[in-house]
């Protein structure tokens, strides 16, 4: 990754790499543009945190579907915050709230085809920034799969893990800071539905998946960015430019 340009961006060197290098250039994307990531993602990423606490009145799982559900329409604000400043493009939240990230006649139906895709981070580009639909959306879908399906499904597999123990670490973290609470009474704590279990979870699973969502889909980005390199051999920085001024 290279150093910042002119407009305080990120430069990224656009070059052939294996898939989990660029796995793992997407993850530096992420951390290094944190600040501004969190004052464009922060405030939709709670809106979401709040309707799934809600939800648990209802059912002590429904935290856990909402945020699912909704992990496709918080990609949208992260692929659009990643593309902009990959190209050291400015962008705030005013940009997401205002424009078709979030809100589109036609955004529901690529909202569920997403969230049962296995390679939804890879693929996401393709449907926000490349526009395509139908037909033509499955066919490039099928050449950037081409020979790396399974790499981008176990990048996604890795992150559900990953989430899977965050949300049980810091459940047993709010277990350990009661000192009264002895080791053996934390599995039927867990599994209990009175007291503050049910909302510990849930809130331990929302946490979990908030945080490490953009970390995923910043991996998957760059696997996409990585992808069209190595297919069409040829810098995309003035095609990704010309998407977001049209």
């Amino acid at each position: 990754m290279a150093g910042d340009t002119a407009h305080g961006g990120l430069q990224l060197a656009l070059r052939s790499r294996s898939m989990f290098e660029a796995l793992d250039l997407g993850t530096r994307l992420a951390w290094r543009e944190w600040p501004g990531l969190l004052r464009v993602y922060a405030p939709v990423a709670l809106f979401v945190a709040l309707i799934a606490l809600a939800s648990g009145l209802l059912s002590s799982w429904a935290p856990w579907i909402v945020v699912w559900f909704c992990k496709p329409w918080l990609d949208r604000v992260l692929l659009h915050f990643y593309a902009r400043r990959a190209f050291a493009q400015p962008c705030t939240l005013a940009d997401v709230l205002t424009g078709p990230v979030l809100f589109s006649p036609r955004l529901w139906p690529q909202l569920l085809a997403a969230r049962l895709s296995p390679w939804r981070a890879m693929v996401q580009p393709v449907m926000q920034l490349e526009g395509l639909r139908g037909p033509a959306l499955a066919a490039r879908k099928k050449v950037l799969l081409g020979g790396c399906r399974g790499a981008a499904a176990m990048a996604q597999l890795a992150w559900a893990h990953l989430e899977a123990w965050l949300a049980c670490a810091l459940a047993i973290a709010y277990f350990w800071a009661d000192p009264f609470s002895p080791m053996s009474q934390l599995i039927r704590w867990m599994s209990s539905e009175e007291g503050s279990a049910p909302v510990v979870l849930a809130s331990c699973q929302v946490v979990a998946a908030l945080v490490l969502e953009p970390l995923s889909l910043a991996g998957g980005f760059m696997m996409y960015l990585n992808r069209r390199v190595t297919l069409e051999s040829w810098d995309i920085e003035q095609e990704v430019r010309d998407a977001f001024a049209a």
